[in-house]
């Protein structure tokens, strides 16, 4: 009899290796794999966001310009306070997102067909019709439905922020229950989301604050927080830059006023 197997209690990795992977891998596959994946078990699948450790690093390098600092003569206390979303000054990130992600998915499905196999017709045990089994592409598909959610889940803007702000410390709290973001400008956190891992980096550009989230490891997106204040204090803009595999460099206006 063969011995029983202890039971392994990893987290299953989200490209565990279905039927038909090693041939989808000699076709080259690369085209058809999906890009937005979660870097294995090596990264905690949370919907918060996790301050794991604070390393000094020196300045924010977004165009070489952003600093520790503000401009001589911004009173940075003023970006504190509560915002609340305009939707009609803003632009709609997810209705722009969505299209250009179905778009990829249709060749994606149409690339993947081409390797695709038949998924085997197995027996219930019982006499009973045998069930189909979920073929490979499916089962990819799936995976990159969850994962295109969260993206979009990610970047799209909160409907609230509170914000507290001094000239060395920023703190952004929001309505997405993402939990709270403190930033030292010219200092880098290790954050970990749900899509993996970031390199959060954050700094002053004249009369901006700049956070720029870098995905590392297998984690491939990047966004551009600036933030900036306009209509004499009264209102808050973001300019917000996505940069996520297979769709090109999407850059939205955001505007916040004071509730």
């Amino acid at each position: 009899m063969e011995k029983p197997r202890a039971a392994s209690f990893k987290r299953r990795k989200c490209f565990a290796r279905p039927r038909g992977w090693e041939r989808l891998r000699r076709q080259g596959s690369k085209s058809i794999i999906l890009e937005l994946r979660v870097a294995g078990t090596s990264m905690p699948r949370t919907t918060d966001f996790v301050v794991i450790a604070a390393l000094a690093i020196g300045v924010l390098g977004c165009g070489g310009v952003a600093s520790r600092e503000p401009s001589k003569g911004i009173d940075v206390t003023r970006f504190g306070g509560r915002w609340a979303l305009d939707r009609q000054a803003s632009e709609d990130v997810r209705a722009r997102l969505v299209p250009l992600f179905e778009r990829n998915e249709r060749q994606w499905r149409r690339n993947a067909e081409r390797f695709e196999e038949p998924a085997p017709r197995e027996s219930d045990g019982r006499g009973g019709t045998p069930d189909e089994g979920i073929s490979t592409m499916h089962w990819l598909q799936g995976e990159r439905r969850k994962e295109i959610q969260s993206v979009i889940a990610f970047v799209t803007p909160a409907t609230q922020l509170d914000i507290q702000a001094s000239a060395n410390r920023v703190q952004f709290v929001n309505n997405k229950g993402e939990g709270t973001r403190t930033l030292i400008p010219g200092e880098s956190i290790a954050l970990f989301v749900e899509l993996g891992g970031f390199k959060v980096t954050s700094g002053w550009k004249d009369s901006a604050f700049i956070i720029d989230l870098h995905g590392e490891g297998e984690n491939r997106v990047r966004i551009i927080e600036q933030y900036r204040l306009a209509a004499e204090g009264t209102q808050l803009e973001e300019r917000l830059e996505v940069q996520i595999p297979t769709i090109s460099k999407q850059v939205f206006h955001i505007v916040y006023r004071r509730s």
